[in-house]
């Protein structure tokens, strides 16, 4: 049976996806999306999560917990 728990990284790893994260924000000007949950499972379907990597369509955006982006929601 496989665990539930996923496997520690290391903490270097969150260090640099913490950095990867906020200097996407910063590219975009909006430094307080790094404050969001980093993926859905950690947003627990309760609003929106910030990955830092682009969309489909190439936006950098936060992501609504049923995976489009904000941007994509509203027409951009």
């Amino acid at each position: 049976m496989k665990s539930p728990h996923s496997e520690f990284l290391g903490w270097d790893h969150y260090a640099r996806e913490y950095a990867r994260r906020l200097e996407a924000a910063n590219a975009v000007g909006h430094p307080e999306w790094v404050e969001l949950p980093a993926s859905r499972r950690e947003a627990k379907g309760a609003g929106m999560y910030f990955t830092g990597k682009p969309c489909k369509n190439g936006h950098i955006s936060p992501r609504y917990s049923m995976g489009c982006c904000r941007a994509c929601q509203m027409g951009q």
